[in-house]
């Protein structure tokens, strides 16, 4: 799961890491790391439609 600020705050608010966790989610990083591609694990991005939030998707994309 990749989350930027606004979106981490809300889940944040609404489910526990540990619920996340106990039902598949792998990993929980913001939108603005760098993350190595894991081939094998598909990806939820839950992230406001901004410009910098869309070019960091191309950037995990390798579309830049």
């Amino acid at each position: 799961m990749i989350m930027d600020n606004q979106s981490s705050s809300t889940i944040n608010e609404l489910v526990s890491i540990q619920e996340l966790i106990k039902n598949g989610v792998t990993f929980i990083e913001n939108v603005t790391i760098k993350r190595k591609p894991y081939p094998n694990l598909s990806s939820v991005y839950l992230i406001q439609p901004t410009k910098e939030n869309l070019n960091f998707i191309q950037e995990d994309f390798g579309n830049k």
